[in-house]
């Protein structure tokens, strides 16, 4: 059997790495798009600029988690 450059290792571990992070940062925003909705809800608050605001919070938590996992892979 051939060495089939579709099944190599590192392209595999390589893709795994890409959607775990993915997941890791849409997650993130998820988060906090989804405490903006617990707080609109409850406290009814519904303000453009603090969703915005939240959204950013999830995109810099999000890249702060990515950047953690990148710098302790090997």
């Amino acid at each position: 059997m051939k060495n089939n450059i579709f099944f190599d290792k590192s392209i595999i571990k390589s893709f795994s790495l890409l959607g775990y992070l993915s997941f890791l940062l849409i997650g993130n925003i998820l988060i906090y798009v989804y405490l903006y909705k617990l707080c609109e809800r409850h406290l009814n608050i519904r303000n453009q600029g603090l969703f915005i605001v939240f959204v950013i919070i999830g995109i810099i938590s999000g890249l702060s988690s990515v950047y953690k996992v990148i710098t302790s892979k090997n």
